[in-house]
């Protein structure tokens, strides 16, 4: 509710005045009249009004309507401070998404490397263990071949023997 200041108060005043000045309707010989002592009082009334209208109402509006003007700038205040944030937390928030959209990639990325290094490196271990395997079974061929090539006339020199042992023993026994 706000305050109209003095025109209001004496509007008041004198609606009061005029309502006092009403005669009574008790029952009884008592009469109000309106005389000259109206005046005086509603002279009061006006310095009265003057005196609590220049110390108690002015200065209690003037607290008001700064603690109003206080309040207003404090609250637009903290609706720009929060809109600020708001802000903020959107753009926070969007860089998270992109820095894990990129790890995310980055990820990927390695993990295909990765793979395909593994695949390279599988690839070339069986490649060299082919040409080991290749390489061991040419060399065994070589050297069954050579020990066969040597050993042909001991062999057959062998056989003689054997040969020979076996008919020495026939002969001795028959």
């Amino acid at each position: 509710m706000k305050f109209h200041g003095f025109r209001t108060s004496l509007c008041l005043a004198v609606f009061g005045l005029f309502a006092s000045a009403q005669p009574a309707r008790a029952a009884g010989d008592v009469k109000l009249s309106v005389d000259w002592t109206v005046g005086i009082q509603f002279v009061i009334f006006l310095v009265a009004l003057y005196f609590l209208n220049a110390l108690v109402f002015r200065p209690l509006l003037d607290v008001r309507e700064r603690r109003e003007r206080l309040t207003e700038g404090t609250l637009a205040e903290a609706e720009r401070v929060t809109e600020k944030a708001r802000v903020t937390v959107a753009e926070y928030e969007k860089r998270i998404a992109e820095a894990r959209n990129r790890a995310t990639e980055i990820r990927n990325e390695l993990r295909q490397r990765g793979q395909e290094e593994a695949s390279r490196m599988l690839a070339d271990a069986r490649a060299a263990a082919q040409a080991e395997l290749e390489r061991k079974r040419t060399a065994l061929e070589e050297e069954v071949s050579k020990m066969k090539s040597g050993l042909g006339p001991e062999i057959d020199a062998l056989a003689e023997k054997i040969c020979e042992r076996i008919l020495e023993g026939g002969t001795e026994s028959g």
